[in-house]
């Protein structure tokens, strides 16, 4: 278990880490090199807690969030990263190894356009990609997938996904939908959003992180997979976990300092570090 606290509040290089040939310092404008520095690294997968989806599935959801990020920008719906998805963006820049789904949060009151959108045609989809709702008793959820995936079990969305969490704000406080009881925050710890590297490419993010991070983690992060199997919609047969410090050996991790305001985030893989980011 690794405290959530000093995963937020990293600032210092670990003393025993290389800069190796291809260590370069970014800035955040820069696109094109941090998209270079991420495709440099290896694709590695650990025995203690193995990865739950191929490079080429991998590849294949980031993909599909960059099909769903132009189209909600296009229709100018506002969305940002959310839970285990935004958790891998600020612990390696990337979808945590042990996570086989991404997650975004999206106002329920775009909801009435999103279904326009993809139902116009009577298909349930928009340029491929479906919208399915999921209205339980616990749970208000949706899915976007692509209609050339196949079938996510024996359920009527595909995968890969991404899954939809909705929320509402009334007198600057911000509920999800997901949880019972419902999750609040201010609005000042989501707006105005921040941008955050994953797999190389820039998402939306809530601006607090730390006010995000302390409700659902509860101050600890584990290296540990989940037990729920999104692929087939079925529980894992077995649970993985692993001390986080053992799997960097595979895994790349990132620490933070801090100097003149500015944020750099150094990913740090088997102790040599192989790019630094100054982010905005």
């Amino acid at each position: 278990m690794v405290n959530m606290v000093q995963v937020l509040q990293s600032s210092s290089r670990p003393e025993s880490a290389e800069v190796s040939p291809i260590d370069i310092i970014i800035h955040a404008e820069d696109t094109e090199r941090l998209k270079a520095a991420y495709d440099a690294l290896p694709w590695l997968s650990h025995s203690l807690l193995p990865r739950l989806i191929t490079q080429q599935e991998h590849d294949h959801y980031i993909w599909l969030l960059e099909r769903v990020d132009e189209i909600l920008r296009e229709y100018k719906i506002t969305y940002m990263l959310a839970s285990g998805t935004l958790l891998g963006s600020y612990v390696m820049h990337d979808m945590l190894p042990w996570d086989d789904d991404l997650d975004i949060f999206i106002h329920i009151d775009d909801l009435p356009k999103m279904k326009r959108l993809f139902y116009a045609s009577g298909a349930g989809h928009y340029r491929q990609i479906q919208l399915h709702i999921a209205d339980r008793p616990t749970q208000f959820t949706a899915k976007l997938s692509w209609m050339g995936d196949p079938r996510a079990g024996q359920f009527l969305w595909h995968w890969p996904f991404v899954d939809i969490t909705f929320y509402t704000e009334e007198c600057q406080v911000i509920s999800f939908f997901q949880h019972l009881p419902r999750s609040q925050f201010k609005h000042s710890d989501f707006f105005p959003l921040s941008q955050r590297p994953l797999a190389g490419r820039w998402f939306p993010t809530p601006r607090n992180l730390a006010a995000f991070f302390k409700y659902k983690y509860n101050h600890s992060f584990v290296c540990k997979s989940h037990d729920w199997n999104h692929k087939r919609e079925e529980y894992f047969k077995k649970i993985y976990k692993a001390n986080c410090s053992t799997i960097a050996t595979h895994y790349p991790f990132l620490q933070r300092t801090i100097l003149n305001d500015k944020v750099t985030e150094t990913l740090i893989l088997n102790g040599t570090v192989r790019y630094s980011l100054i982010m905005d």
